[in-house]
């Protein structure tokens, strides 16, 4: 993991971030997310320009992302610099990843896991798990498991905890408009993985302006904070693939 944390530093310098970042032109035009926006759809596309910063025992390092995610498991994730063009590029479909990273000639591609994903970016989720977290949902528990809910003590919201066969425990923790306050998952040995948070909703959306995500191996927080997007129905799938670019050599991560 130490590795990816190196990797995404080195991106963060290349891009010339710094912890005071500008503000700028929205890198998605257009009107921002709907009022009535509730449960996003498997033909709604998020386009977004956010804000994030990785929190470790070595520092902070902030950047500026453009995002484009859709369920199940369709992402595009571009890491923007000050000035420039982006410098990391990495497209996925449910079948597929890719990962282009110009100013080092480098092209990957592979399954959208999350040993893949962990290669590059600060996180141990697959391509789905991710996107589902970009889209303000818990990742799917891929075993058989029990579900269990019950209200909180504050009785506005509920709790519902999915245990499954391998002993894996994931808590789920809404608030009394039933939109997703929490996620965290524990280790079949009771170690905790991971912890999201879901804060600063609009009124009447689903969709949260601040996603905190922690990880204990090692420690590391990420901070997602939206800036402005929209929400499209379409069927065109095309802004998830990734050409690989003339004279560049496509390395497999599989």
């Amino acid at each position: 993991m130490l590795v990816r944390f190196l990797l995404f530093r080195r991106i963060a310098v290349i891009l010339g971030l710094s912890v005071l970042l500008c503000s700028c032109a929205s890198f998605f035009p257009g009107v921002p997310l709907r009022p009535e926006t509730t449960v996003m759809g498997e033909t709604d596309t998020l386009f977004a320009r956010v804000h994030m910063t990785l929190s470790t025992a070595e520092g902070q390092y902030p950047l500026r992302a453009a995002v484009v995610a859709r369920r199940p498991g369709f992402l595009r994730l571009e890491l923007l610099p000050i000035i420039g063009t982006p410098d990391f590029f990495l497209c996925a479909t449910p079948r597929e990843m890719k990962i282009f990273i110009p100013s080092r000639g480098e092209f990957y591609y592979g399954v959208p896991s999350a040993e893949n994903v962990a290669r590059f970016l600060p996180w141990s989720f697959s391509i789905e798990d991710l996107v589902s977290i970009l889209l303000g949902d818990y990742p799917a528990l891929k075993e058989k498991h029990h579900v269990t809910d019950e209200k909180q003590s504050r009785a506005d919201g509920k709790r519902t905890t999915m245990r499954g066969e391998s002993g894996v425990v994931q808590v789920m923790f809404w608030d009394a408009a039933e939109r997703l306050t929490a996620v965290v998952r524990h280790h079949p040995s009771g170690e905790e993985l991971y912890e999201v948070r879901f804060e600063d909703y609009s009124i009447g959306t689903f969709l949260p302006g601040r996603i905190t995500v922690r990880v204990f191996e090692p420690q590391a927080t990420i901070v997602v904070k939206y800036h402005d997007g929209r929400i499209e129905k379409s069927v065109d799938l095309s802004v998830f693939e990734l050409m690989l670019p003339e004279g560049i050599k496509a390395l497999s991560l599989d």
